[in-house]
């Protein structure tokens, strides 16, 4: 028995899906260029670049090291939570896994939504199980007591010049608040 036309057009709700994804993800697009054109507008490219000169080029160099270093213990982190799962996968696949997540966790947020369904999506690609992925995780709970520790420390010992840091900022973050 053939079809009828009139059954061919229906739509499922994967199309549907599909559809709408494709008319929302401009517009939010959209919407992110426009809220950093409003946050940016007053900054001109030249005054970025004169400020960017004044910081010496050790600072510079110690940041970008530093930088390296926290992505290498990071990658190391999630290399000791696969082999604790029970995982052989090499080191490369795992720290450019870890790499990407976390680059999506530290700039995107929402880790366990962002750098999470990063991590499922390329680990299940390289084979290791939902269980496999799963153990690995509590690792990232441990991760998280970390910080919050190491931040409760830094504000104890630091707290005063952080406030002084934060009021040298004032101007930029009142003009962030202004959008809202």
């Amino acid at each position: 028995m053939a079809s009828s036309p009139a059954s061919n057009k229906k739509l499922s709700v994967g199309t549907v899906v599909t559809a709408v994804i494709h008319l929302v993800m401009p517009a939010v697009f959209c919407m992110a260029l426009w809220v950093l054109y409003k946050t940016l507008h007053h900054y001109h490219i030249s005054d970025i670049l004169n400020d960017l000169r004044q910081i010496p080029l050790r600072h510079l160099m110690a940041g970008g090291l530093l930088t390296v270093v926290n992505y290498w213990v990071l990658t190391t982190l999630d290399a000791s939570a696969i082999r604790y799962a029970g995982s052989s996968l090499e080191y490369g696949k795992v720290a450019l896994t870890s790499f990407i997540g976390y680059a999506f966790s530290h700039n995107v947020g929402l880790s366990w939504l962002s750098g999470g369904s990063i991590r499922y999506r390329l680990y299940g690609a390289w084979g290791l199980t939902g269980g496999e992925i799963a153990r690995s995780s509590p690792s990232a709970r441990s991760l998280s007591l970390s910080v919050f520790f190491l931040c409760r420390v830094f504000l104890l010992f630091l707290g005063r010049q952080l406030f002084l840091l934060l009021h040298t900022f004032q101007q930029p973050i009142c003009i962030w608040l202004e959008l809202y």
